[in-house]
């Protein structure tokens, strides 16, 4: 994309489950020329008219996320690519949210086009000049096991079972593959370790490809925590006075296969290809 004629509108950080995400957005909310957004498709995914998740019953939703009601996946789609003017939009998201799970309600919207689009945001619209797509990935032996612990705590936005389908590997894979595709050059594609290892680098690559420009300040979050107690509200369980800045702990030991229940080890096995596959083209930080 020539930055030059076409300045970005938005950077969307694609990402899956337990992939150290919500930190990296943390360093964006920490930037005044940055509207951030938390997840926002699933609002469309989980709980909007158009709602395709089974985790939430229709009567829930209007009971309990009616604030969600008009949320559809073109209206949040445009919310996270209009920013206001000397602001560009950060939305950080999860790549299964654009795909229709196997098992889903009845209302599917059709929205992508027949090109080999296997989202639900047309071609048109996810590849649109200024909006900058980047991908944060994880091993599943780190990820997964952290997806079953989390959604089984009753704190988590009412989760409260693990489903494998919304590990979210599998669909981060196929986005970046599709974008990749139609692209001059593929998107950044980020493994979760270097966000510990390489803070500074990461950032600093991740805002220079997406011509926003890098600012140090974006490693101290002390000074945005009031935003992002606004922006994280609905999720009680983010603690944003915990930390003020990248934690240094890569928690690197994985758990041991005979302390995971069959189903957690099986999503494990069967998203490590298609990890291995994206972690070839990450980006190498050292």
């Amino acid at each position: 994309m020539d930055r030059t004629t076409t300045p970005t509108r938005a950077l969307i950080l694609w990402a899956h489950p337990r992939t150290r995400s919500t930190m990296t957005e943390r360093c964006f909310i920490a930037r005044p020329d940055i509207l951030p957004f938390h997840e926002p498709m699933g609002d469309a995914y989980y709980w909007g008219p158009e709602r395709i998740s089974l985790r939430f019953s229709a009567e829930r939703c209007a009971k309990e996320y009616k604030e969600y009601e008009n949320e559809t996946f073109m209206s949040v789609w445009k919310k996270i690519t209009s920013p206001p003017a000397g602001k560009v939009c950060f939305s950080k998201e999860m790549a299964q949210c654009l795909f229709v799970p196997g098992k889903h309600v009845d209302t599917v919207p059709k929205l992508h086009e027949e090109d080999g689009n296997p989202t639900l945001i047309p071609t048109s619209e996810l590849l649109a000049p200024g909006i900058v797509h980047a991908f944060l990935i994880r091993t599943p032996s780190k990820a997964v096991p952290s997806w079953y612990k989390k959604v089984m705590s009753p704190s988590t936005a009412g989760f409260d079972s693990f489903d494998p389908e919304e590990l979210g590997i599998h669909e981060t894979r196929k986005l970046y593959e599709f974008i990749a595709s139609k692209s001059p050059s593929p998107p950044l594609l980020i493994e979760s370790d270097d966000i510990v290892e390489h803070s500074e680098d990461v950032l600093r690559v991740l805002c220079e490809s997406s011509g926003i420009g890098y600012d140090p300040g974006m490693l101290n979050w002390q000074a945005s925590i009031n935003d992002a107690r606004k922006l994280f509200a609905k999720y009680p369980e983010i603690e944003v006075e915990k930390s003020s800045g990248i934690i240094k702990n890569l928690n690197a030991a994985a758990e041991s296969e005979a302390d995971l229940p069959s189903e957690v080890q099986d999503a494990i096995d069967k998203n490590m290809a298609d990890y291995s596959w994206m972690k070839e083209r990450a980006y190498r930080f050292s």
